[in-house]
């Protein structure tokens, strides 16, 4: 699509039931083109930009495999990397390249299994007849629960009051049968008899009136089965007639996130390998609170996270930091945007590009490592205002504690709830409506954009927010700064990504 020469290998690297067996691999960002690519010493392009940091080739020590902005990417730099997915497919079609195809894998699900606790299977087993449904009159079949159980073995297999049954087509013995189904069989549907766990029938009216699911959240080795099972359920139910008719939907959840495995010295936690970790210790240490912002900070909750005491101890610092903040500044003073100065300008208007970038983060995208990252940054700048600060300084760094305290409810609830009185506040903070930016205090003459080298950052530079791209290449370009980036080397390219970055591809 950008007219780059791309070398083709041939190797065991394929999964030849993926597709024709051939795949275009991207080394920065997914983790065995990665690997691959350091083993044969191929290039790696960075091509997403990721907004928590700039990334460099040459320091990555794993893909990044996030959401961002592409760039290196010709026409389609500056997009969304969600939004280009659907854009290239697009100019791939337009061009008689390809087209948009669904590959579908499905295979036979065996939902059979040995064991006691499960749905009964509403078969039986007869010599003359083979095997027989249960008649529709006599289910559910019961699982019998005077059992104690005393080992693997299933006490159905020695129960003749629950085995011994006659053959419901020709009235000979017969035997029930003792398998019980897969349990993704019952949780299938529970989604939707939570809405109703008490109705009389299948489903009710209640059904209606939470379904489908607004969002769906599960375990990386989990939710992709459990979630091919849901759908093929909530089909049946809308195909067979037992979803309410207000109720019926083609889909049971809007939204799928899937999270990722904590990992302990590079391995998955496991009772089995002894390198699991008791969360109680960590929260008799250092809170629940503390607990939370860690994990929630590690990683985003797509990726693994992998455990490290030291990075808990960091987050018990920061809390610790935001404590120690509001008690120093004590109750509230009455902000009046209009009587800021221009350094006080500047700090509010920190607070609500981080608002801006937290709401974002959180909201659809579920970014809560960004979300924390960006209140962390604000709150070194807030630390800045000391006791004896102007009057209307003292007044933005109220406002901005308020709203850190805020957004940082989620992730620490049980501390902000007592820091969101310290702080003047009557109303408890759960009641308390999210912040939301002020389109005014957002407004700036100038704009900071990060420079970047062959997608090495190098400098950072403020230029008018009128200024075209022609403009803002022509002022990198003659930047004393830029200049012993550029000496003796040939600039090929400059990529001006709006409102986020300069990338100088030099030769």
């Amino acid at each position: 699509m950008t007219g780059a020469e791309l070398p083709v290998w041939t190797a065991n690297f394929v999964l030849m039931g993926y597709g024709e067996g051939a795949v275009m691999s991207v080394p920065a960002h997914d983790q065995r083109d990665f690997e691959f690519a350091h083993k044969y010493r191929l290039p790696i392009q960075i091509v997403i930009a990721a907004e928590s940091a700039p990334l460099e080739a040459a320091a990555m020590t794993e893909a990044y495999t996030g959401a961002g902005t592409l760039v290196h990417s010709g026409d389609f730099n500056g997009l969304d990397s969600v939004q280009a997915k659907t854009r290239i497919t697009e100019a791939v079609a337009e061009r008689g390249l390809g087209r948009k195809t669904i590959n579908y894998r499905l295979r036979d699900w065996g939902i059979s299994r040995q064991r006691y606790w499960g749905t009964p299977i509403p078969m039986i087993h007869c010599e003359h007849c083979g095997v027989v449904p249960v008649p529709e009159q006599d289910l559910p079949v019961v699982l019998p629960t005077h059992y104690q159980l005393k080992d693997p073995r299933s006490p159905l297999l020695d129960d003749p009051e629950f085995l011994n049954v006659p053959c419901p087509r020709c009235g000979a013995p017969a035997r029930r049968e003792t398998d019980t189904m897969d349990t993704f069989v019952e949780s299938s549907w529970y989604y939707a008899r939570f809405a109703c766990p008490d109705a009389d029938t299948m489903l009710d009216a209640r059904a209606a009136e939470w379904l489908p699911v607004d969002q769906y959240v599960g375990g990386v080795e989990h939710a992709v089965l459990h979630l091919l099972y849901a759908r093929f359920f909530n089909r049946l139910l809308r195909d067979v007639g037992l979803l309410p008719a207000d109720a019926v939907h083609d889909e049971p959840f809007k939204q799928l996130l899937t999270q990722g495995m904590v990992l302990k010295d590079g391995s998955k936690m496991s009772k089995s390998k002894g390198n699991t970790v008791d969360p109680q210790g960590l929260i008799d240490r250092y809170g629940a609170d503390t607990a939370r912002l860690f994990i929630l900070f590690a990683a985003p909750p797509e990726q693994h996270l992998e455990w490290s005491d030291a990075a808990v101890e960091g987050a018990h610092r920061f809390l610790s930091r935001i404590w120690r903040l509001v008690h120093e500044y004590g109750a509230e003073n009455l902000l009046v945007p209009a009587e800021l100065s221009d350094e006080a300008k500047d700090l509010r208007r920190a607070v609500h590009q981080c608002i801006e970038r937290v709401s974002r983060n959180m909201e659809g995208r579920y970014h809560f490592n960004v979300a924390i990252a960006a209140i962390m940054e604000l709150s070194n700048g807030l630390m800045k205002v000391g006791a004896d600060a102007p009057k209307d300084l003292r007044a933005v760094l109220g406002e901005g504690l308020r709203a850190i305290v805020l957004m940082l409810s989620p992730f620490a609830p049980h501390m902000t709830e007592i820091l969101w009185e310290v702080l003047g506040q009557k109303s408890n903070i759960i009641h308390t409506p999210w912040p939301s930016a002020d389109p005014e205090a957002l407004k700036s003459d100038t704009l900071t954009l990060v420079i970047q080298v062959n997608g090495k950052l190098r400098e950072r530079m403020d230029f008018p927010v009128a200024a075209d791209n022609k403009a803002i290449e022509k002022a990198v370009l003659a930047s004393p700064a830029m200049q012993r980036h550029l000496e003796g080397k040939t600039v090929r390219k400059v990529i001006v990504v709006p409102g986020r970055l300069v990338n100088l591809v030099l030769g």
